[in-house]
């Protein structure tokens, strides 16, 4: 399995916050799908716009 890092940008108080994760995953898709899940979560907490970036993939 694969680490799919994702870097997830987010305004508070009108500073940039960014949070990285690693994800494993077996494939592309599959990342994503955590991903969004991820986001959704973060999203739903601080009632802000998260972004996602893709910043790398570790073997």
């Amino acid at each position: 399995m694969k680490q799919y890092v994702f870097l997830y940008c987010l305004t508070k108080e009108n500073q940039k916050v960014s949070e990285q994760h690693h994800i494993q995953a077996r494939g592309m898709l599959d990342a994503f799908k955590k991903a969004n899940k991820i986001k959704q979560t973060l999203e739903a907490e601080t009632l802000e716009t998260v972004e996602i970036e893709l910043k790398g993939i570790l073997y």
